[in-house]
């Protein structure tokens, strides 16, 4: 996967029509700009492009107010060679196909190429294969334009997927419910509560990306986890889980430790795990996903009018809308998970510092969704790191991240963007990209930060009223001695900076 452009067909908050954004060529890309500048809800753009694109597929009639065209490559995996001949043209050439979607109100329309020939897709069962396998969101925040998006979406394929009416799409054709299962697989949102359970995921199982996590956070091993089933939903009715969440659960009856009590309508069980983590080989995403499509059936509890009511609200954090729905009416909820150090000391999820637990949110993240064609939307992925892992965090995420997936993530921080070259970093002013000038790679932080983020000086604002105080002082006296004394005042009270530097120089004009 990669992103190669977009231009809005019509405003987008502050984006305005017409804007083109144009993206570099390797996997990961920076966006960078300061508060309020746009980079933020570029990366709401991005999510809500995908989302359009899946309501034109499988709801009748919809008229999209995102008017935008796209252009993306995919790596030619499996899925997309299954199909791709059955399109015409020569494909045996080219490593990676290129996918260009235009969507304006009621007009949705797909093209691939192989570099020299576009080809429309007219097949609907064909659109997902074009698409990105996951597009995976995570906010250091709540970032309600990304999260809402995917939440409404969510809210909409479930209830269309228990819907027994017929709908028909614009060619006239029966809308296949599988389809909603398809999109709806397609997007991840990574809140506290689904990143509690990819931290549990990822730690039951042994990977080489368990061993690159041990190298931050020392010693850490699951010892122990409660989770509560109600397999009812709001109206009683028992629910018949998929093949992911009967996936899971076998997996989990192999714990050999676990207990199981029956209290007040709900199935408490908890699994104590001897070893350091389940020891045989598996894939982690099949169990996250069983995971999240569990934590995904506590919308099962929500009533169809309130499922409607959050899904037009505007606005409003769909979250916490869909949390206060279902209450404590769940039909899956983690309720803890202990976990241990090499010595055996027990230690729980909040026993992590902030830094230390979004460290390892990235890293989880990257490691299941490990694979092809993936779309990583990070908004401000770095906040709570430490001088030292902020430097190191594109290296990590370059160690981790599939070579044919795309992370773009939004920063304030220019020490993470010298890890980059400036044709992967997006400056984003007033919701329009702008030009770099300099170099990035490699460059010193503090100019990157007066060339990206307005930051005209070194050091902080009280600091600097302190230097003015003495460049002023400077300037007011001709007397040596008074210099002498104000050489000695600043060097004493004063670090070094550019900026003392720079008064030390003053008095020594005056000195000669």
């Amino acid at each position: 996967m990669r992103l190669e452009w977009i231009k809005l067909l019509t405003n987008y908050k502050i984006l305005k029509k017409g804007q083109v954004f144009l993206f570099g060529k390797n996997g990961v890309q920076g966006l960078a700009g300061i508060n309020g500048s746009g980079k933020s809800i570029l990366l709401e753009l991005i999510t809500q492009i995908f989302v359009e694109s899946s309501y034109q597929i499988t709801k009748e009639n919809y008229s999209s107010n995102v008017g935008f065209e796209i252009k993306y490559s995919l790596y030619k995996d499996y899925m997309i060679n299954s199909i791709i001949n059955e399109v015409g043209g020569v494909w045996d050439n080219e490593e990676r196909i290129i996918v260009k979607i235009l969507n304006y109100h009621t007009v949705f329309q797909l093209w691939i190429s192989n570099g020299i020939q576009e080809y429309e897709i007219t097949n609907v069962s064909y659109f997902y294969v074009f698409f990105p396998r996951k597009i995976i969101a995570y906010s250091s925040g709540d970032n309600e334009g990304i999260s809402g998006e995917i939440y409404n979406f969510k809210l909409y394929s479930m209830y269309e997927r228990e819907n027994t009416t017929f709908k028909r799409n614009k060619k006239g054709e029966v809308i296949d419910k599988k389809l909603l299962d398809l999109y709806n697989d397609l997007f991840y949102y990574i809140s506290n509560k689904t990143s509690n359970l990819a931290l549990l995921t990822m730690f039951l199982y042994n990977s080489n990306h368990v061993l690159l996590l041990k190298e931050y956070v020392k010693g850490v091993k699951v010892k122990s986890f409660i989770v509560r089933f109600d397999n009812k939903d709001i109206n009683g009715k028992e629910i018949a889980f998929d093949e992911k969440v009967n996936f899971l659960l076998e997996e989990l009856n192999k714990i050999k430790n676990k207990e199981c009590i029956r209290r007040y309508g709900f199935d408490y069980y908890t699994y104590t795990l001897e070893e350091n983590a389940i020891e045989y080989p598996i894939a982690t995403l099949p169990i996250f996903e069983g995971f999240q499509r569990l934590y995904d059936y506590n919308n099962r509890k929500i009533r169809k009018r309130a499922i409607n009511n959050i899904i037009n609200s505007d606005g409003i954090n769909k979250n916490s809308l869909v949390e206060w729905s279902i209450g404590n009416k769940r039909v899956f909820e983690l309720l803890d998970v202990k976990f241990c150090t090499i010595d055996n000391q027990e230690i729980d999820i909040k026993a992590f510092s902030d830094g230390e637990y979004q460290f390892m949110q990235i890293i989880i993240i990257l490691s299941i969704f490990d694979g092809n064609n993936n779309l990583f939307l990070f908004d401000e992925p770095e906040t709570h790191f430490n001088p030292s892992w902020k430097a190191k965090f594109v290296s990590v995420v370059k160690n981790i991240l599939d070579e044919n997936s795309q992370l773009i993530f939004s920063t304030h921080n220019s020490e993470v963007l010298t890890d980059l070259y400036k044709k992967d970093v997006i400056s984003i002013k007033q919701g329009e990209q702008r030009n770099i000038q300099l170099e990035t790679f490699g460059t010193n932080p503090n100019i990157i930060s007066a060339n990206l983020f307005e930051k005209k000086y070194t050091i902080s604002a009280l600091a600097k009223q302190q230097i003015d105080k003495y460049k002023n002082k400077i300037n007011e006296t001709e007397i040596i001695e008074e210099l002498a004394l104000l050489k000695t005042e600043i060097e004493n009270n004063l670090g070094d900076s550019s900026e003392k530097l720079m008064l030390h120089i003053e008095i020594q004009k005056k000195v000669r």
